[in-house]
């Protein structure tokens, strides 16, 4: 898993290498819609297999392509940084017409409870994470965060209900393997294994 811990390796595993293609078109269709799209684009590719895994995860039989999952992510994003009202809405109707519209409260669902878990994270660097924009634009934390947090979903079979759950209701996962706080460690622990992170930037309480 040393992908993990290398965005320029993660971005060549065959997850990206099959779907390079689906980010491109959609990123230069909307790109005049959603400034997001250049300013975040690296923290918001390492979104799509999080989102793709969360959804598939779940026990239901979700029939979704890597493009509808893209649109999705786009659009939990758009929501959560206040995107203007006109161009969400274009979106929404791109949505409605594929026939994914009804996902949306499940992508917003994800957004917020990974919202809640990154600043849970960034506290341990003495950072305050108000907006989703500061999320996106916290970098040097967003990328190792994001690949984290892929493999943990993988190992521990994660979905989005489990995740809304924990982050909201504090809810513990099957036999009290997870909580809020225990996800948090396990990034932190990562972060910490990961030879190139500056672990002086961690605020050890």
């Amino acid at each position: 898993m040393e992908y993990l811990y290398n965005y320029d390796s993660f971005l060549t595993e065959s997850l990206f290498r099959k779907k390079n293609n689906i980010y491109k078109k959609i990123h230069n269709d909307l790109l005049s819609q959603f400034y997001f799209l250049t300013t975040f684009n690296v923290s918001i590719l390492g979104l799509y297999p999080i989102v793709e895994k969360l959804l598939f995860n779940h026990k239901l039989d979700l029939d979704l392509t890597p493009y509808q999952i893209v649109l999705l992510t786009i659009f939990g994003v758009a929501e959560l940084t206040h995107n203007l009202k006109d161009d969400l809405s274009d979106l929404s109707y791109k949505l409605k017409e594929k026939g994914i519209y009804k996902y949306t409260n499940i992508i917003k669902k994800i957004f917020l409870s990974l919202k809640t878990i990154f600043i849970g994270v960034s506290k341990s660097f003495g950072k305050t994470i108000d907006k989703f924009t500061d999320m996106l634009g916290f970098v040097f934390l967003i990328v190792p965060f994001n690949n984290i947090l892929l493999h943990l979903t993988t190992e521990y079979n994660l979905d989005y209900d489990t995740l809304w759950n924990i982050t909201t209701f504090g809810v513990i996962y099957s036999t009290g393997v997870f909580t809020l706080k225990s996800i948090i460690y396990e990034i932190l622990k990562y972060l910490k294994k990961n030879e190139n992170f500056d672990t002086n930037l961690l605020i050890i309480n």
